[in-house]
């Protein structure tokens, strides 16, 4: 996605290309890290393993922490972004209802 945005292919809002510009080395890291954690619990999920519980638990947790980052210490819910706080918090209640369901399936005895 980002390879598209950096070169044209997908054409951006001026509030989405303002919104891409504050990025910084960080966002882009954490950014990695996120996608490559709720990739390896995708994957993990799918062959019914255990490690997909920590995996989604990590992925929620690397979502969390720069967003409160954010909330916190600099502009609140980032107002050039395009998602709102309604957007956000139905976007967390899913990764958060996901990471439930991972525990629900794991102490069933689905995950091995």
């Amino acid at each position: 996605m980002i390879s598209l945005i950096l070169s044209g292919a997908l054409p951006l809002t001026p509030q989405g290309k303002a919104s891409f510009a504050s990025l910084t080395a960080f966002d882009y890291a954490v950014g990695i890290v996120q996608s490559l954690l709720a990739g390896s619990a995708t994957v993990a999920l799918f062959l019914l393993r255990r490690q997909a519980t920590y995996l989604f638990w990590s992925s929620f947790g690397a979502n969390i922490a720069p967003n409160l980052y954010h909330f916190v210490l600099n502009d609140g819910i980032r107002s050039n972004a395009s998602w709102g706080p309604g957007k956000w918090l139905i976007y967390i209640g899913t990764q958060l209802a996901v990471c439930v369901y991972c525990e629900y399936l794991k102490r069933k005895g689905a995950l091995t």
